[in-house]
C-alpha cells in the first residue's frame, strides 16, 4: 500500500486494529479520553503537582547572577560566590546570631587569661572531598596564604583582617592562634573557610587566582562539586559528611529575571532565592505549592556616602541638611524596595544600639535650616535653593548600573528635585565602579550597599585609618573623638564598656551625618511545599539559609 493511499484511509484502517485487539483496545481508548478530560478540569497547581519529579532526593534552586570565584580566601563578589561555598565548605568556627562563637571544624577551644592566644582542637572526623583529612597544616595554609596575598599582590582576600594574628600548629588536630591584643571582634575573624594545603600548596601566589581550584574547589561541607559552569553547578552529597534527605542539590544561575521565570514556569526549579517580590509576581499563581519565606537581612544597609573629601560635603550643615530632605519610607514605597528604613549604621538589632537618640528623618523646614547656614537659600521663582551668587545647589550621584539601582535613583532624583536640589546621576559599570571610581575615591555622593560585622565594631567603616581603599571609609570621615571610641570598643572586653563607647560613636556620627543609612534588604527565600523543616531564624546572612539543610526532608 503507497503512503497517499495509507493517509487516505487512515479512518478506516484504525477501526480495523481497533477491532482486533478488541476490549483491550477500547479499555485504552477509554483510559485516554479519561486523562484528557482530567486536564482540562484540574487547576493549574494540581496539574503542577502531577508532574512534579520522581527524584525525591534532587533540589534544584535558581538565582539571578553569575559565579566569580569559589575559593573561599578571596572575598566574595555576589550572593552566588557566598551560597556555592556555604554549600561546600565548613568554617573553622561559626557565629551566633548573639555574636558568639560556635563549633564547626574546631570543636573546642581554650583562651588565655590575657584574651591573646587561644588554643584549638579540630574535628577529628572532617574530610576534605577527596578523603584527606583536614589537619592544622591546612589551617595555617590558609591563614598564611591569604595574608600573603593581601599584602604582596594587594588581592582582596579574608587576610587583609589577619593583620596582627599568628597561627601555630601544635599537631595535626591542634594549633594555636596569638593576637597582638585583645579583640572584641576575634571570632568574627577567624571564622572563616579552610583551604586544603595538600591540593594548592604547589600553586604559586600569581596563579592563585586563576587556578582550576577557583570554578570547582574541593572542600570539606556538606556537599562536593560534582561539575561546574556558567548555567549552574550540580552537586552531590559528600560521603564524609552528616546525613541528609537532600542527596543532590542543583544550583542554576540565570542572566536575568525573565529567564528565571520561564524555568519556574516550567517546572525546573523547587526554589527561587534573592529575587525581589516585584520581579516574581508570577509565584503567586502557584501559591498552592509553593511558600514565600522573607528575612530582613540586619548586616546589609544601602546608602548614601557623602564624600567629605569634596568641598560641599566638607560642611556638617550641608550633610545634615541633605538628611532631612530624603524622605526613606517614601523612597521604600515609590520604589517598591523589599527592605525596611533605617536611621543609622548600627543595627536596631544590636546590643549596642542606642534608642535614645533622635536620629535625623525628613523634615524640608529643618532641611532649609541646615542649608541657610551652608549658605543656599530656596528662591520663590525658581523653586530652587540658590547662593548668594546665583549658583542652585546641584550634585551628582554614583552607583552601580543596575535595574535596582537605576528605579531608587530615579526616585531619589525626584525627591530633591521636589525639594529644589538638581541631582545629577552617574550610573557606572561594576568594572568602573571598582576599579577606577571607589580606587580613586572619585566622587560626590555615592549609592553603596555595606555589610557590617554581626559585632558592632564599625571600625572600618568610619576610623580615619580606613578613608583609603581597599577600605570601607567611603565618606573619608574623619573625627578624632570617633577614632579613639572605636578603638576603645574593640579593644574592650566587658559589654557594658563597649556599649558606653558605641553609644559615644553614634552619637558623634549623627551629629556629623557622613552618610545617609537608607534601608536593609530584605532576602526572599520561594520554597516547594515538597520541602519541609524549612527554617530562616537564627541567620545572619542569606547564605546561612542552608544552616539546617541537612534537616530538610523531601
Amino acid at each position: 500500500m503507497k503512503i497517499r493511499e495509507l493517509l487516505w484511509n487512515y479512518p478506516e484502517i484504525l477501526a480495523k486494529i481497533v477491532r482486533l485487539f478488541a476490549p483491550i483496545s477500547y479499555i485504552a481508548l477509554t483510559l485516554l479520553v479519561l486523562f484528557l478530560s482530567g486536564t482540562f478540569v484540574l487547576s493549574k497547581s494540581d496539574f503542577r503537582s502531577m508532574l512534579i519529579r520522581k527524584d525525591r532526593t534532587i533540589i534544584r534552586e535558581g538565582v539571578v547572577g553569575h559565579l566569580t570565584n569559589l575559593n573561599p580566601i578571596y572575598i566574595p563578589q555576589g550572593q552566588v560566590d557566598r551560597d556555592l561555598q556555604m554549600l561546600t565548605f565548613r568554617k573553622l568556627v561559626k557565629i551566633s546570631p548573639k555574636g558568639e562563637p560556635l563549633p564547626d571544624l574546631a570543636v573546642k577551644w581554650s583562651v588565655s587569661t590575657d584574651s591573646k592566644k587561644y588554643t584549638f582542637s579540630l574535628d577529628p572526623e572532617a574530610r576534605w572531598h577527596d578523603g584527606v583529612s583536614v589537619t592544622s597544616d591546612d589551617v595555617v595554609f590558609t591563614f598564611e596564604t591569604a595574608r600573603e596575598l593581601a599584602t604582596k599582590l594587594s588581592q582582596e582576600t579574608i587576610g587583609q583582617g589577619f593583620e596582627g594574628v599568628k597561627v601555630k600548629k601544635v599537631s595535626d588536630r591542634e594549633f594555636t592562634i596569638t593576637i597582638s591584643q585583645s579583640s572584641a571582634t576575634f571570632w568574627e575573624t577567624i571564622s572563616i573557610y579552610i583551604i586544603p594545603a595538600h591540593i594548592l600548596r604547589e600553586v604559586s601566589l600569581s596563579q592563585f587566582a586563576e587556578n582550576v581550584f577557583s570554578k570547582a574547589p574541593v572542600g570539606n561541607g556538606i556537599y562536593e562539586i560534582v561539575s561546574s559552569g556558567d548555567s549552574g553547578v550540580i552537586l552531590k552529597k559528600s560521603a564524609y559528611t552528616q546525613s541528609s534527605a537532600v542527596e543532590n542539590y542543583e544550583y542554576y544561575m540565570y542572566n536575568n529575571v525573565k529567564d528565571l521565570e520561564v524555568a519556574f514556569r516550567n517546572n525546573r526549579l523547587d526554589i527561587v532565592s534573592g529575587v525581589s517580590l516585584r520581579d516574581m509576581d508570577y509565584v503567586n499563581e502557584y501559591r498552592e505549592n509553593y511558600d514565600i519565606l522573607q528575612f530582613v537581612v540586619n548586616t546589609r544597609k544601602k546608602a548614601i556616602f557623602l564624600n567629605s573629601r569634596m568641598k560641599a560635603f566638607g560642611n556638617s550643615s550641608m550633610r545634615r541638611a541633605i538628611s532631612y530632605l530624603l524622605d526613606k519610607e517614601k523612597l521604600i514605597s515609590e520604589a517598591d524596595i523589599d527592605g525596611q528604613a533605617v536611621y543609622s549604621s548600627f543595627s536596631v538589632k544590636s546590643w549596642a544600639y542606642d534608642r535614645s537618640l533622635k536620629y535625623p528623618k525628613y523634615n524640608p523646614k529643618l532641611g532649609a535650616q541646615e542649608l541657610a547656614l551652608a549658605g543656599y537659600k530656596k528662591e520663590a521663582k525658581s523653586g530652587f535653593f540658590q547662593s548668594t551668587d546665583g549658583k542652585i545647589l546641584t550634585f551628582t550621584l554614583t552607583y552601580l548600573d543596575n535595574k535596582s539601582n537605576e528605579v531608587i535613583t530615579k526616585q531619589i532624583k525626584k525627591q530633591f528635585g521636589d525639594e529644589g536640589i538638581i541631582l545629577n546621576l552617574d550610573p557606572q559599570s561594576f568594572d568602573r565602579l571598582t576599579k577606577e571610581t571607589l580606587a580613586t575615591r572619585d566622587y560626590q555622593m555615592l549609592l553603596y550597599e555595606i555589610e557590617t560585622s554581626i559585632d558592632p565594631d564599625q571600625y572600618d567603616l568610619w576610623h580615619s585609618l580606613r578613608v583609603d581603599y581597599p577600605y570601607l571609609n567611603l565618606s573619608g570621615y574623619t573625627n578624632e573623638r570617633v577614632d579613639i571610641f572605636l578603638e576603645k570598643g574593640r579593644t574592650q572586653i566587658k559589654r557594658t564598656e563597649r556599649v558606653n563607647s558605641y553609644n559615644i560613636v553614634q552619637r558623634l556620627l549623627n551629629e556629623d551625618i557622613p552618610a545617609i543609612m537608607i534601608y536593609e534588604p530584605q532576602f526572599n527565600f520561594v520554597v516547594s511545599d515538597r520541602i519541609k523543616n524549612v527554617d530562616l531564624g537564627g541567620i545572619n546572612f542569606p547564605e546561612e539559609r542552608y544552616n539546617t539543610l541537612s534537616k530538610w526532608e523531601l
